[in-house]
C-alpha cells in the first residue's frame, strides 16, 4: 500500500477529492498515484507532503518511483 493511501485510511476526515483539491491536482491523477500507476513531480510531492503535515515525506514518493 502506498504510504499516502495508508495516511488517507488513518484520517477518515480526509477524502481523496479533498486532498487532490488541496494539492491542486485532479482526483483522477491522485488515484493513479495511489495505485502506483503514475509518478509525481517534486512540486506535487512537496504539496502532498505539506498536506499530510510531513507524515508522508517527499522521500516516500521517491522510494515509490524507484520501486
Amino acid at each position: 500500500m502506498h504510504p499516502l493511501a495508508a495516511w488517507i485510511d488513518r484520517h477518515s476526515d480526509i477524502t481523496q477529492a479533498r486532498l487532490a483539491a488541496d494539492c491542486r491536482c485532479s482526483e483522477g491523477h491522485l488515484s493513479l498515484i495511489l495505485k502506483g500507476e503514475r509518478g509525481v513531480s517534486m512540486r506535487l510531492a512537496k504539496r502532498l507532503s505539506d498536506a499530510t503535515g510531513g507524515e508522508v515525506s517527499i522521500e516516500d514518493f521517491l522510494l515509490e518511483a524507484g520501486a
